[in-house]
């Protein structure tokens, strides 16, 4: 994945979906908190 949002890359690492290879983050866009 190119560019995926912080939140859906800690998302990703959370349920484990980054252990076995088949997803790889290539870039993670830095977000500005809300408010």
């Amino acid at each position: 994945m190119r560019a995926c949002p912080q939140m859906l890359a800690h998302t990703l690492y959370k349920a484990g979906l980054l252990r076995g290879g088949s997803i790889e983050l290539v870039d993670v866009r830095e977000e500005e908190p809300y408010g």
